[in-house]
């Protein structure tokens, strides 16, 4: 009989000091209430099991337990006008209070910091200012590498961490380094957001005795509560680099999980208001683009709109969007039977995207990405015909998002992005060309209702929606996830469930469903837990969100000890066993199961290294590498071995060493691969940092793929088999990364890779059913004995970036781009007459100029104001 359960908290509080204490107590759903809820989230439960499904959809409570060890500090009100030099000599500064006391967490947990720091808090109507004494014996030891925006590099660095809310979770963080170099970022339980770029003023003076940090960060940047006294969660941080030493203001114990339940209390900012947060961002960009001999131009001009809407939320849109000047993608040669997942680099999706990354069901590349259907126009082609033109990429009109949160907790975010159509152009043999559409107008929305709940919890609930113009489906995903702990931040039950569905004419499996929920000890030494996750056979949400295949039942269990005080010649060390186990979901089919041990040590010398082993002793049972329906793919039992080292990144060589093989009982040969990256710190200007690849996969069985002929020439080829083959598959790839940075707002990036893999295919099988290869008469040959399997694939781009922050908020680039793309079935029979093939390939430049300008309202509104009245 199947365990139909759920969890209700009641809270009882009693204060103690500053400590408030919880008492749960456990109430059961009714199985009608939970088959409502599961029904409602497209949730259910499997019978015969011994699990159960916890959904937190009405929580009702809102609390916050305080952290007994919580600092209290208070800013100063100001009339004067601080000037933002690093110099801190006005007097105002003089009669501040002082935040001082500072505890480090690395490298020896809960001592006092090296060396002391002092900082003070002025205010006005308009900004929050920061002023910090780090001291330091002589300016020699203070490490100042120059980097870009959000690079600590290596260097000193100091930051202030606010939550506005104090919900615990949510917050921003503001870092300057002895360079003089800013750092911002959202911080949430998705992480640290380096990618949100807010508008602040910053300075740095390096002293015989230390150095001085001045920051004025305006209300336009911060969110918080419309109350006319502001109590807030803060905390400091200072890095001292040539120590490697890492300390706090209040006091963060790497025991205990979470980073803002630890922080202080900032009191005395009383009577501020939140400006009009209207900023604009025009910009305009030119192109010169040459491809295979061709050339093409363009000029285009657009804007983003940054507006806030209250106190809390804000508007962000972007107006004719220009992403050309982004990093390339590290495209590879992909033998799986899914697509390849490349990271979003550009900055819209990318920044301030918190709430919408929760629950894993936006997946921001497909908004501008492949047209749904792209190989449409090959399907249609008649005799005679030829594709001209098939653009890989949709064109975004604009997109918008709303997001914030009240000062109950709740957080919204509202997303919406609209792409044009987009065509193909078929040409006939008598030169007429026709049009095929390969993606309609498509709109995308992503809704996000994120509750914070107390002791670092929260609860979300997520809906994604695609409507596409005219015939093709439309799709609908809404999911949730949360996370609940208890007072002690020790125990953790989180998990979360989503449930798609399409709609449209002839759709085979219009809905599909997957549910997880786990439960595990996060704070102290040692910390283990157990959870599971379940994907039914026709769940996808892969219109607007990612996911490599469905069809999925897993339970695992993992258990970790994490020492954080020096002992022996180490400064910190963790060991970390984890044992999974997976299967079909339909029909219960047994897939693997794996059990991994693997540790990392940091010595006190500051070099890190570990290792690593995975056992596989059943082997893996594959249901998709056959790419049909009811056949399977066993490979051998398999451990694997790994072990890597990481030298002391403060010196001016450091290097970077991985090594992986994988050992097969039988079979298969062993899959091999080195890693070697070292980096170069030439001054603190200019760096350097490589990074080589090898991997070779020796007498591998995988999927008989076609190297893009097709198999209409194939002698002996079978359409109703399914082939393997025995195959050798190398990867060489090389990166390089080199930068010049003249000062903190201006500096020169470049990027060289080349990716080569090659697969030489031995010899094809004939796959059954139920696993076994058979011998075969096909080859996988034409009639003239030419391979049609073997390939190699070269991936050649450089990225070349200028870039100068000429005021703040404001940014010239300019950028040079070039890429090779090339594929043949024929081995090359050395590196060098590989790249000799590649450099005769069609190749693309791209050389663009980009300027924006960043415009803020309620800075020009003071401007217009003292100029049309200038005697006050």
């Amino acid at each position: 009989m199947a365990i139909q359960a759920g969890i209700k908290f009641r809270y009882r509080s009693a204060t103690q000091g500053t400590t408030r204490l919880f008492r749960p107590t456990l109430t059961f759903f009714t199985a009608k209430k939970l088959d409502i809820c599961t029904k409602f989230l497209g949730l259910r439960l499997r019978s015969g099991g011994v699990f159960f499904l916890v959904i937190f959809t009405f929580l009702s409570f809102v609390v916050q337990a305080i952290n007994e060890n919580q600092k209290e500090g208070y800013a100063t009100l100001t009339e004067g006008l601080i000037k933002v030099d690093g110099e801190l000599n006005e007097s105002e500064w003089q009669s501040a209070p002082i935040f001082t006391g500072f505890i480090t967490r690395d490298p020896d947990p809960g001592n006092p910091a090296n060396r002391e720091t002092e900082v003070k808090i002025l205010y006005n109507s308009e900004s929050l200012f920061i002023g910090a004494y780090l001291k330091e014996d002589g300016k020699d030891n203070i490490l100042r590498e120059l980097s870009q925006r959000d690079d600590f590099a290596n260097t000193d660095h100091f930051g202030v961490f606010i939550d506005a809310y104090k919900d615990g979770i949510n917050g921003v963080g503001f870092y300057v380094t002895a360079a003089g170099v800013q750092l911002d970022a959202k911080m949430s339980a998705m992480g640290d957001d380096f990618s949100w770029n807010a508008v602040w003023n910053s300075a740095v003076t390096i002293k015989e005795d230390g150095w001085y940090v001045e920051m004025e960060i305006p209300y336009s940047a911060l969110r918080f509560p419309d109350k006319s006294v502001q109590e807030w969660h803060l905390n400091f941080v200072r890095n001292i680099r040539r120590i490697r030493e890492t300390s706090f203001w209040n006091p963060i114990n790497p025991e205990v999980n979470g980073f803002f339940n630890q922080a202080g209390l900032l009191k005395g900012i009383e009577e501020i208001e939140t400006p009009v947060r209207l900023q604009l961002y025009p910009y305009m960009s030119a192109y010169a683009n040459t491809f295979n001999g061709e050339q093409t131009y363009s000029v285009n001009g657009g804007m983003d709109v940054k507006y806030g809407i209250s106190d809390a939320f804000t508007l962000d849109m972007t107006l004719i969007p220009d992403f050309g000047q982004v990093q390339s993608d590290n495209q590879v040669l992909n033998l799986t039977p899914f697509e390849v997942r490349f990271n979003e680099r550009r900055q819209f999706f990318t920044e301030g995207t918190e709430l919408f990354n929760k629950g894993g069901l936006f997946y921001s590349r497909r908004i501008g990405g492949r047209p749904i259907n792209f190989s449409k126009p090959y399907q249609e082609l008649q005799e005679g015909e030829e594709v001209i033109s098939n653009p890989s990429d949709g064109k975004l009109v604009n997109a918008t998002k709303v997001s914030g949160r009240t000062t109950s907790g709740l957080g919204v975010g509202v997303f919406n992005a609209v792409s044009a159509p987009t065509y193909a152009v078929i040409r006939s043999a008598e030169g007429e060309q026709r049009q095929v559409q390969t993606d309609p107008l498509t709109n995308f929305s992503v809704l996000v209702l994120d509750q914070n709940l107390g002791n670092n919890s929260y609860v979300t609930l997520i809906n994604t929606n695609v409507l596409r113009n005219g015939g093709t489906y439309d799709a609908n995903v809404i999911g949730t996830e949360f996370d609940v702990r208890d007072n002690s931040n020790t125990v953790r039950v989180s998990g979360g469930g989503a449930f798609n569905k399409k709609y449209g004419a002839n759709l085979t499996d219009p809905e599909g469903f997957r549910h997880n929920i786990g439960i595990s000890k996060i704070s102290g030494n040692f910390n283990y837990g157990a959870s599971y996750y379940l994907e039914s056979d026709t769940y996808d949400p892969n219109d607007l969100g990612f996911l490599f295949n469905n069809n999925s039942f897993s339970k695992s269990f993992w258990g970790s000890f994490n020492q954080y005080k020096p002992w022996w010649f180490l400064n910190r060390f963790g060991i970390n066993l984890s044992v999974r186990q997976e299967a079909l979901y339909r029909p219960e089919n047994f897939v693997s199961f794996e059990t991994e041990l693997s540790g990392f040590f940091i010595t006190k010398n500051f070099h890190a290294f570990g290792m690593g082993v995975e056992r596989s002793p059943y082997g893996e049972y594959d249901y998709f590498e056959p790419r049909r329906s009811g056949y399977v793919f066993i490979n051998p039992p398999s451990t694997s071995y790994r072990g890597w080292i990481s030298t002391d990144y403060r010196k001016t060589f450091a290097l970077d060493v991985n090594f992986n093989q994988e050992l097969f009982a039988f079979r298969q040969g062993p899959s091999t691969s080195l890693n070697i990256s070292p980096r170069v710190r030439v001054n603190n200007q200019l760096s350097f940092v490589y990074r080589i690849n090898n991997r070779l996969n020796q007498d591998e069985y995988g999927y008989a793929l076609f190297n893009g002929l097709g198999n209409s020439d194939a002698v002996d080829y079978d359409p109703n088999e399914v082939y393997f083959a025995r195959r050798d598959r190398r990867v060489h790839e090389q990166i390089l990364n080199a930068r010049y940075i003249f000062t903190n707002r201006m500096g020169l990036t470049a990027r060289v890779r080349h990716y080569w893999s090659e697969v030489n295919y031995h010899e094809f099988f004939s796959l059954q059913p139920k696993g076994e290869m058979l011998e075969t008469e096909y080859q996988g040959k034409n009639s003239e004995g030419v391979s049609l399997h073997n390939t190699s694939f070269n991936a050649f781009n450089i990225d070349v970036v200028f870039t100068w922050v000429f005021l703040p908020g404001s940014e010239l680039s300019v950028v040079w781009k070039d890429a090779i793309l090339a594929s043949r079935n024929k081995l090359a029979e050395s590196y060098r007459e590989n790249v000799d093939y590649m450099l005769g390939a069609p190749r693309s430049d791209s050389f663009s100029f980009k300027i924006l300008y960043f415009i803020d309202y309620h800075t020009m509104r003071k401007k217009f104001r003292s100029n049309s009245n200038p005697i006050g």
